[in-house]
């Protein structure tokens, strides 16, 4: 383990740039609505490099002497500004790929290649018979990006710098005849073209049947009906690969599963990566941009606080409050429960509640009696003193709808399911909650013979939110059954309205609100013109606790932005309405949102929202994406990780908490430190991405970024913290269910906007 402080504590995943020159000369041409920069960069060929830039087009010439002239004029970029470097970094990218001329790019935006050696299918081979069509027909190999980014460690201090990232490739090249022979189900799946044209799609479409040669299709992209089986592959996804080779390994699918595992962490894990960067900036290396323009890529960036001009600071943890008056906290919120009781102890109204317990009549003896370790808790171990009492409740009363599962076919279990609990409600019961138990097997189903989806659609359209639990949780070892037992309790107390707990958070308004603005595809669809999309809009107070979750109408992607402002007037007009604003008070609005919308300014339609909707108050507004999808980590060579067994898991990963500023704007927040890491073999965890928008007029970005820490925090679905806030999780959690839900008959969103508003039934 490197512990010399002379390299530094914390390195980022990115290598230094250096330009041979202090400024480009650039050519320039006008920029209007009439120009088509994809018919102009064919016109001009490898001759010229040309960038839009607002209203400008800037050119550099990559050879001596252009066939084809461009601009009108030049100008010089200085490559000291943010115009300068923007433009390098931009040529930058496109000539990554010359950086490594033996390896053929699979993209040239970012580079992506692929490792020439390492390839795991060959490798399992080795050592295990397995068939040739696996061998021969399955790949799965490294793939690494580099993508030029500009950063800003120290405000007022721009650079280029090129990250570098590694995940697999999986591939399928195995003949869907063949496939088929093998009784291998390829109804689905979907098919790449082997060899698309320029410019052609490689993306077919969806396979509804194989047979005979032919592929006949359910959903395409081009509008065909059919293909040759001989012209189209499977795409290489993970759904892919244990679709067929669950089927063509058999009992050694378990065994490929395990050591492909260990072999990827030879790549991902953080001491594996950490290498990994360490041989490719073992050399610098050049790359040519334009006439006497060169830029060199370096070593890998460390990352080290100066007096002065701190990069980095570590967020101390998260206090977790227990009452209103915020004077009972704990760092872990289990201990907190137990010592404190939840925060809404004094106000909670279900203090007898009534729980429908579903299950299957075979295993009805043993879920009594977990349950009864549920409501009772063990005395002296890891759920000391069970639901009732954990929550200060009175009495809790089970209802038993027992579900006949004797001589039933899997696909006959959703019906069953839904027979019995509308059997069951029928007699006028009334519940607050259901705990459902289902079968293991379940978990495999598709969605439209899934029972615990069927039973979750039926009892939230009776208002009733349901906590599941497969029959091997039944059977669980006491040890690992009781840690299952308290993230149960946390999530059904929070789904029969309850709080268990807020986090601290300093309060200088008289109102806060934290706003979390999603969207779910709720078609299920990859083809655009099928695609129907829903806006999810959940709504939190400033201390995490949550006030009420909407779902819009289903619309097109180019009607979301219209629908998106609807919601979200009438998300604040509520809110204004609930928490009694009044002229002159003086509230903060914070937006957490994931992704940008494709040609939607985010902050500016917020910004209208918030004028038209709170002109009488002193709003201070915030809008902040907070994304995943970006490529870079940060490793901490101090770090030794957390025992697990005669191992160590999170080697090199930050502790949660680890802020780094990566722009004036923009934070890296890592969430996952050891402690939250799973397994030893887990990859090196990324930050996340937290950048302030313009238009803000909040601009605490620190305090901020904070907030969303202790957002993950405020997850109640376990007694662990998400890797995501919840403002984005729970979002995440509804869109997954909603797309579900649409596969099941005479299911309706409605309920979710009205009876089921303040509910958290997602979790």
């Amino acid at each position: 383990m490197n512990t010399n402080p002379a390299v530094g504590r914390y390195l980022l995943n990115c290598f230094s740039v250096e330009f041979s020159v202090q400024s480009v000369t650039v050519a320039q041409l006008p920029w209007t609505e009439e120009t088509d920069m994809r018919e102009l960069r064919t016109s001009l060929g490898n001759d010229w490099f040309v960038l839009r830039r607002g209203d400008k087009i800037y050119g550099l010439a990559t050879v001596p002497k252009p066939s084809v002239e461009f601009g009108q004029a030049t100008t010089v970029l200085p490559l000291s500004g943010y115009e300068g470097l923007d433009f390098m970094r931009a040529r930058l990218n496109e000539a990554l790929p010359e950086l490594l001329p033996k390896y053929q790019a699979e993209r040239v935006r970012p580079f992506r290649f692929l490792a020439q050696k390492d390839e795991f299918v060959a490798d399992f081979a080795a050592n295990h018979q397995i068939p040739e069509i696996v061998k021969r027909g399955f790949a799965i190999r490294p793939r690494f990006e580099l993508e030029a980014r500009t950063i800003e460690l120290v405000e007022g201090e721009l650079r280029v710098v090129v990250a570098m990232s590694v995940a697999m490739q999986w591939e399928i090249s195995a003949s869907l005849t063949d496939l088929a022979k093998q009784s291998v189900q390829l109804d689905g799946l979907y098919v790449l073209l082997k060899q698309p044209e320029p410019g052609e799609r490689r993306l077919v479409g969806r396979i509804k049947s194989a047979n005979q040669g032919n592929v006949e299709l359910d959903e395409t992209m081009d509008g065909r009906i059919s293909v040759e089986a001989d012209l189209v592959r499977l795409e290489g996804s993970k759904f892919s690969f244990k679709r067929c080779l669950s089927r063509l390994l058999g009992t050694r699918y378990r065994d490929f599963e395990v050591q492909r595992e260990i072999w990827e962490a030879k790549f991902t894990s953080g001491p594996s990566f950490n290498e990994v960067l360490g041989k490719f900036s073992r050399n610098s290396r050049t790359v040519n941009l334009g006439l006497g323009i060169v830029a060199t890529i370096g070593a890998a960036i460390p990352i080290q606080n100066t007096e002065g001009a701190p990069i980095y600071r570590e967020l101390p943890p998260v206090e977790y409050c227990f009452d209103a008056a915020k004077t009972k906290r704990k760092t872990i919120p289990w201990s907190g429960l137990v010592e404190f009781g939840p925060y809404d102890s004094d106000t909670f109204e279900k203090r007898t509640p009534r729980i429908l317990v579903v299950v299957p009549q075979s295993e009805q003896n043993k879920a009594e009696q977990v349950f009864g370790t549920f409501l009772d808790g063990v005395p002296n171990g890891q759920f000391p003193v069970g639901f009732a009492r954990l929550f200060n409740l009175r009495q809790v009363k089970f209802g038993t709808c027992p579900v006949a599962d004797q001589r039933l076919a899997p696909n006959q279990h959703a019906a069953a399911y839904r027979a019995s609990i509308e059997s069951h409600l029928s007699s006028g019961a009334t519940y607050d909650a259901a705990l459902v138990v289902v079968p293991d097997f379940s978990r495999q189903m598709p969605d439209d013979h899934n029972p615990y989806l069927h039973a979750k659609a039926l009892l939230l359209t009776n208002g009733i939110p349901s906590q599941e639990l497969r029959v091997a949780t039944l059977y669980q070892p006491d040890m690992s059954l009781q840690y299952t037992l308290r993230n149960i309790a946390v999530s059904l107390y929070a789904k029969m309205d309850g709080a268990p707990w807020t986090v601290s958070q300093p309060r200088t308004y008289n109102d806060e609100i934290v706003i979390g603005m999603g969207m779910a595809e709720v078609a299920g669809s990859r083809v655009e013109k099928r695609q129907r999309h829903m806006g999810i809009t959940t709504v939190f107070l400033g201390d995490g606790n949550f006030l009420l979750s909407n779902i819009s109408r289903e619309c097109s992607y180019d009607e979301y932005p219209e629908v998106l402002k609807a919601s979200t007037k009438s998300i604040l007009a509520e809110v204004k309405r609930r928490n009694g604003w009044q002229p002159g008070d003086r509230v903060r609005i914070v937006f957490h949102s994931a992704k940008p919308l494709k040609n939607v300014e985010i902050d500016e339609l917020i910004a209208e929202c918030v004028a038209d909707v709170a002109g009488e108050q002193i709003v201070e507004f915030a809008s902040l994406q907070v994304s995943q999808d970006h490529p870079f980590k940060v490793i901490d060579r101090s770090q030794p990780g957390k025992k697990y067994g005669q191992t160590m898991k999170g080697v090199y990963a930050p502790a949660r908490g680890f802020v780094m500023q990566l722009g004036a704007s923009t934070r890296l927040l890592a969430t996952n430190g050891p402690d939250q890491i799973k397994r030893p073999l887990s990859p090196l965890p990324a930050p996340l991405l937290v950048h302030l928008h313009k238009r803000s007029t909040s601009k605490s970005l620190d305090a901020l970024t904070e907030q969303i820490l202790k957002f993950t925090s405020m997850t109640w679905r376990s007694t662990s913290p998400a890797a995501m806030p919840v403002t984005i999780y729970y979002s995440e959690l509804i869109a997954e269910l909603l797309a579900r839900f649409r596969t099941l008959p005479d299911w309706s969103p409605a309920l979710l906007n009205t009876k089921l508003r303040a509910s958290k039934w997602f979790l």
